[in-house]
């Protein structure tokens, strides 16, 4: 192949080359460009480009800043190396374009002498790479300022990423805390076995899971529980799988809360209270007197037998009525509670029960003695009786277990019956069936109580309460 031909087909690929490509000598003027340089500055031939760049009158007009210009050709002179430069060039519009330069010095032959390079239009990548950094820039600053706490963890519960509000929540430097996991600053306030919320999901069936809503509970530096509002959702976090929750402060919902149910509750058993002597005190005399008299008149020598069938009759329904009263009463308000004391309450209780339902129950009342205030006894024997009805409802058992103790003021009960079991999760968060468990939850929340399930399907059912009380009679 001839030169002059070798010389046209190198000439033929340099203009039609993907990039911009340009010459300058060592006065510093562009020499020659190839057809997509001038594009890129928006001319339309090459000699209207070079005309433009070597051959401005006024000074103030420039298609390249003259001052990085100097500095770049000075950084690359006598260097054969390529250097790479990202810099700015308007167009005969005067507008802002950015390129990757790519530059080298030539020094042989002397009449070539000068400079070469490449030019690569960046501007839409750069104004995207802009917007990514200020988008960024945005997120972190919103991330870093939400009031809730932000936790991004990975199966295995090593922190990847938390925010502000969580190091503040939890009293941790950023530091501190990226170096926890979250076994170690996570509790569940649930009742359940599991005692980690925010936990190390590790199976791929979990992962699989949209999103989880529960409450649950923090523990700070200082070892204080702190109930938060929790949502967790799987995510992606640079390229992997990871976990992401946010936590919501509400100790001051909870408090109110408690204060509420507290108040319904003291409200409730007063209710109940003052009911249950209106008919003790009110309707149980006046069915009392109706017998006596129903009574004297049996006794009279001249009833016709029509008139003693009627009032025997009568006598039949009044004492029905008596001991559904009594019934009822005792149902509002046990008496022996208030007289006898609890555990006598418990007995008499499962007692009836136990012979109606053909039930064995045992009581092991440990080292108690009746050492609880009127209103943890309320509670606690409305949670027996929830308990044991629900065991002759669902669990078709044959024997339940009832044990108390107190150890430094904290009264400890736990029920046991050998019935059918259930699905913990499937009872607790059905909207029907998981009221009577519900109930003893809330009614343990109002004392500051701790509630401990344990049951399966075929293993019977397992509870553990303990609360403070204060010592009464």
């Amino acid at each position: 192949m001839s030169g002059e031909l070798k010389k046209e087909m190198y000439t033929t690929l340099l203009e039609h080359a993907p990039l911009g490509i340009f010459k300058i000598n060592m006065a510093g003027k562009f020499v020659w460009v190839n057809l997509p340089f001038a594009a890129i500055l928006g001319f339309g031939s090459k000699e209207d480009c070079l005309q433009a760049l070597n051959g401005i009158e006024d000074r103030s007009v420039h298609y390249v800043d003259p001052e990085q210009r100097n500095q770049i050709l000075f950084s690359v002179k006598g260097k054969k190396d390529w250097q790479t430069h990202d810099v700015k060039f308007y167009n005969k519009y005067n507008n802002t374009i950015h390129v990757k330069l790519q530059i080298r010095f030539v020094s042989e032959p002397e009449e070539a002498k000068g400079y070469e390079g490449f030019v690569e239009e960046i501007t839409d990548k750069k104004e995207i790479l802009n917007a990514l950094i200020q988008s960024e820039s945005n997120f972190k600053n919103i991330f870093e300022n939400l009031n809730d706490a932000i936790f991004v963890y990975d199966y295995e519960g090593k922190f990847l990423l938390v925010n502000n509000s969580a190091c503040q929540l939890l009293g941790y430097t950023h530091e501190k805390l990226m170096s926890l996991n979250t076994q170690t600053i996570s509790k569940n306030s649930y009742p359940s076995e599991e005692e980690n919320v925010i936990n190390s999901y590790g199976t791929e069936e979990l992962a699989q899971s949209e999103q989880l809503l529960f409450g649950s509970a923090l523990i700070s530096c200082k070892g204080e529980i702190i109930p938060v509002e929790a949502n967790t959702q799987f995510i992606e976090y640079q390229t992997k799988k990871a976990i992401l929750t946010t936590a919501r402060d509400v100790r001051e919902r909870k408090y109110a809360e408690k204060t509420i149910m507290q108040a319904i509750m003291e409200t409730e058993s007063r209710e109940r209270r003052r009911f249950s002597e209106d008919l003790h005190d009110g309707l149980g005399p006046l069915l009392s007197s109706m017998k006596i008299y129903t009574s004297m008149m049996l006794d009279d020598p001249d009833l016709k037998p029509e008139q003693y069938r009627i009032l025997s009759k009568q006598k039949d329904i009044i004492n029905q009525s008596i001991a559904t009263t009594r019934e009822v009463v005792n149902n509002l308000m046990p008496p022996v509670l208030q007289t006898h004391g609890f555990i006598a309450a418990i007995k008499t209780f499962t007692a009836g029960i136990a012979r109606v339902h053909k039930l064995k129950i045992n009581i092991d009342t440990g080292n108690f003695e009746n050492q609880m205030d009127s209103n943890s006894k309320i509670i606690f024997y409305r949670i027996v009786n929830e308990l044991i009805n629900n065991t002759i409802k669902h669990a078709a058992a044959k024997n339940i277990d009832l044990f108390f103790g107190i150890n430094n003021d904290i009264f400890t009960f736990t029920y046991r019956d050998d019935g059918c079991g259930m699905d913990f999760e499937q009872a607790f968060y059905t909207k029907k069936k998981g009221l009577g468990l519900k109930n003893i939850y809330n009614k343990m929340n109002s004392i500051n109580g701790k509630v401990r399930i344990s049951s399966a399907p075929g293993k019977g059912f397992s509870i553990k309460l303990e609360a403070p009380v204060v010592i009464g009679t």
